[in-house]
């Protein structure tokens, strides 16, 4: 582990003195080995010469031996937008929000999320979170706060709670029925 440490160690200081492909075989030796955070440090340098392309299969190769690992979900995602791959970042994005939602604001403000900015799925994740059951919820239309209150679409949470919906355009009412207990809400009311 000694070795390992100092070896990372080595790596970091290649990286942060910009010896780029010193840091690349460094890397690769380490990855040979199975060490973990070597994927990372490679995609970093990767990154800082603007090969989107190799760092996203370089983190895809640290997901699959491990699928949780923020970090890399994280810069996939960034790797992804930056080569247009918008599904996969977006799939990258959902997975790191749904075990930790406080990573909205740097999603946010990353600049090599730009290209998303205008998707409306990537909206919906930054905007208002709802989980029903843990689950993060999508909405067609965005959750949004009129007048210091939070306005979300009621349809969602009620089919995440399996509940029959029903929309009375007469009345403007939406009704859930589950388990025999109701729930109408009428608009403007």
């Amino acid at each position: 582990l000694d070795n390992a440490a100092r070896a990372l160690t080595v790596l970091k200081k290649h990286y942060d003195d910009k010896e780029y492909e010193a840091g690349l075989v460094l890397a690769d030796k380490l990855i040979k080995r199975d060490l973990i955070e070597a994927y990372n440090n490679k995609a970093y340098i990767l990154f800082a010469q603007n090969d989107y392309e190799r760092a996203k299969d370089t983190l895809e190769a640290l997901l699959v031996k491990n699928p949780n690992n923020e970090r890399a979900l994280y810069n996939l995602a960034c790797a992804c937008a930056q080569i247009g791959q918008v599904d996969k970042s977006i799939a990258s994005i959902k997975k790191l929000l749904s075990m930790h939602i406080e990573k909205k604001a740097d999603l946010r403000a990353d600049a090599d999320l730009t290209s998303l900015r205008d998707n409306a799925v990537f909206q919906n994740l930054m905007g208002i979170s709802v989980r029903v059951g843990g689950k993060l919820l999508e909405f067609d239309v965005l959750p949004q706060i009129v007048n210091d209150r939070t306005l979300v679409p009621m349809r969602a949470i009620f089919d995440e709670l399996g509940a029959a919906v029903e929309w009375d355009a007469g009345t403007r009412t939406v009704t859930a029925v589950k388990n025999g207990k109701t729930v109408s809400l009428t608009i403007d009311e």
